[in-house]
């Protein structure tokens, strides 16, 4: 009978312990440590745990997160697998980010939870079929491409079907390039250079140029064939025995990218024969092509120019 004395006074003394104000931290104890509340407190830094049947049913961590049926809940509330949560049917006085059992549909801040279904296909992006079923959608995702009208892309995205552009409202600018667009123009894409115009491929367009010119390269030009001449020598004039020389022809040249890439060179100036005259000579002929040439290059032509004639003073 004593060890039972010393209990019921053990828990007499617990019931009735007051500590105001907690001004000392008691250690580990139960009971009243405020006024008008039942506490259980532990002033160590360890886990505090409830258990029946000399199971552990709950804890409190030392962050303060408590685990119904884990001992390592790892958010504020965890209840362990075995687990579930049931909530009684009734509606809080503040449904404001409330979860609760409206008559047994699960309502979320004054709004039911709604279940939706789902039926699709593999590998196709789903989309909403109804407000609550989600179904397979034109897209197919590969991994490696995405297939519209296709299930087989060939590149990153490919389209068996129509394509409809229309006219862009961003800016080109470097951030842009590489975008398309279409106006009462046409089809154009931003390049390094501005929105440039879409031309219609060249087939084997020729061109005669008299003139020397530099221009820059369109998307649609990327070889050029060549014939060019170089410019006529000057013919000589001897008249009385003391005439000149005629002058040399200019060379004609092509630069693409400010680079030489033919010359024609132009023909020698006739020298004063006896009495008469003489003809200079034509300028050198040169034909090529040029390949691999590329949208945006600078193309430059200079032709070159007859030479003078001789002349002699009278």
């Amino acid at each position: 009978m004593t060890g039972q004395k010393n209990l019921f006074c053990l828990v007499l003394l617990f019931s009735t312990l007051s500590f105001p104000a907690f001004a000392s931290c008691p250690g580990t104890a139960v009971g009243n440590m405020v006024a008008g509340s039942f506490d259980i407190w532990d002033c160590a830094n360890e886990p505090v745990r409830i258990g029946l049947n000399n199971s552990e049913m709950l804890r409190i961590t030392t962050t303060g997160s408590v685990g119904i049926g884990t001992t390592t809940p790892a958010n504020a509330l965890d209840i362990g697998s075995s687990g579930g949560l049931h909530i009684t049917s009734g509606v809080p006085s503040s449904t404001n980010a409330a979860l609760y059992n409206n008559g047994g549909a699960l309502s979320w801040n004054g709004a039911a939870l709604t279940a939706f279904t789902s039926t699709g296909t593999a590998n196709y992006l789903a989309k909403w079929t109804a407000t609550s079923t989600l179904g397979s959608s034109l897209l197919y995702d590969t991994t490696t491409g995405i297939g519209i009208g296709t299930t087989t892309p060939a590149a990153t995205e490919e389209i068996n079907g129509d394509l409809k552009i229309g006219t862009s409202s961003r800016t080109c600018d470097s951030g842009h390039l590489g975008l398309m667009q279409y106006t009462a123009s046409g089809f154009q894409g931003c390049t390094s250079s501005g929105w440039v115009l879409f031309a219609a491929p060249l087939a084997n367009c020729t061109k005669t140029i008299t003139s020397s010119l530099s221009e820059t390269l369109a998307y649609n030009v990327n070889s050029l064939t060549y014939t060019m001449y170089g410019g006529g020598g000057g013919g000589g004039d001897s008249g009385d025995g003391s005439g000149g020389s005629g002058g040399g022809g200019g060379s004609s040249a092509i630069l693409v990218g400010g680079l030489l890439q033919a010359v024609a060179s132009g023909g020698s100036g006739g020298a004063p024969v006896g009495s008469g005259n003489s003809s200079g000579t034509a300028g050198s002929l040169v034909t090529g092509s040029l390949s691999s040439l590329s949208s945006g290059q600078t193309l430059a032509i200079y032709v070159g120019g007859g030479g003078g004639g001789g002349w002699q003073c009278h």
